[in-house]
């Protein structure tokens, strides 16, 4: 069973892909005091990656390089040596396999921009927008073998009602996951939870 006995330290890893907007606010929360856990490391599956400018800027280790078969055992080496608990993906554009998500099962977060199970997949906004609904909103949920369909752990909702484009529902969905990733963060690492069934159960 997945619960907070998975969690063995404070220590996360970061997968981005490009701008980490994600990033730099959990950055800036955990200098803050705001995140109460400790970013280790930051991976990207793209050399050029403005969040490693980010990381960097932080003094946080980073690493760059594919994510193919060699990359991947490269990787699981760095997360084992850092001893890290919680992988938290920011951005990044690449589906785990399975064995990846074994080698961390339960210990793995994403951050969706949508209210799942509504819009899964890539670019959420914009099947929003053209779809017309009033409320999307964002979703941090455990990663398990489907897509965006693991263990939700927190939701915010907002009203995209007004928003004249897919870049304006981005926006204003941006804005909720800053703030929404950090909380999630916290429950997963500081207090006690459990997944019964698809439910996502924690203490107060």
């Amino acid at each position: 069973m997945m619960s907070s006995e998975n969690i063995r330290s404070p220590d996360i890893a970061v997968f981005i892909s490009g701008r980490g907007s994600n990033l730099l606010k959990l950055l800036e929360k955990e200098k803050d005091g705001t995140l109460k856990g400790r970013i280790r490391y930051v991976y990207s599956d793209k050399k050029i990656a403005p969040g490693l400018e980010h990381a960097a800027a932080f003094g946080k280790e980073c690493g760059a390089f594919p994510f193919n078969t060699a990359g991947r055992d490269s990787l699981l080496a760095i997360l084992g040596r850092e001893h890290i608990s919680l992988v938290v993906l920011a951005g990044f554009m690449r589906v785990l396999p399975a064995d990846f998500i074994k080698a961390f099962k339960g210990v793995i977060v994403n951050i969706h921009p949508a209210l799942l199970p509504s819009f899964p997949g890539l670019d959420a906004q914009k099947q929003a927008f053209e779809h017309g609904v009033k409320i999307s909103g964002a979703t941090v949920h455990i990663v398990d073998d489907t897509l965006d369909g693991g263990p939700i752990i927190l939701q915010h909702a907002c009203s995209i009602e007004g928003c004249a484009s897919a870049e304006e529902v981005s926006a204003r969905i941006l804005k909720i996951e800053h703030e929404l990733y950090a909380k999630a963060l916290n429950l997963i690492l500081n207090v006690s939870w459990k997944v019964e069934g698809r439910r996502f159960i924690y203490e107060d």
